[in-house]
């Protein structure tokens, strides 16, 4: 069940499956990101993409690159067919790659 606060400020409940496709995946990757962080995981994640903002798959991936986020060393391992929020050189910390 999801809430929303209606005008009025009284709560309204709603079933999940009225949530947008993008809700429902950021729901379920959620808990597999916050474990794999808190314990130094690898994490593997097909089509990345999938249903996902671009701006939120960029703040996933950055959340694997602050330290003071990710202090055990997690990984994310993950595929994706949009690569243009990705800077490589940000990333990979590599400034002399050619593309």
């Amino acid at each position: 069940m999801g809430q929303a606060s209606a005008c009025d400020g009284t709560d309204a409940w709603f079933p999940l499956s009225d949530e947008s496709d993008g809700t429902k995946r950021l729901f379920s990757i959620a808990a597999p990101i916050l474990s794999a962080l808190d314990s130094g995981a690898r994490l593997v994640v097909d089509e990345m993409n999938n249903s996902l903002h671009p701006l939120l798959i960029q703040k996933i991936v950055e959340l694997f690159h602050d330290p003071s986020v990710n202090r055990n060393g997690a990984q994310l391992i993950f595929t994706c067919d949009a690569f243009f929020f990705v800077n490589p050189i940000r990333y990979v910390g590599v400034s002399d790659t050619k593309f």
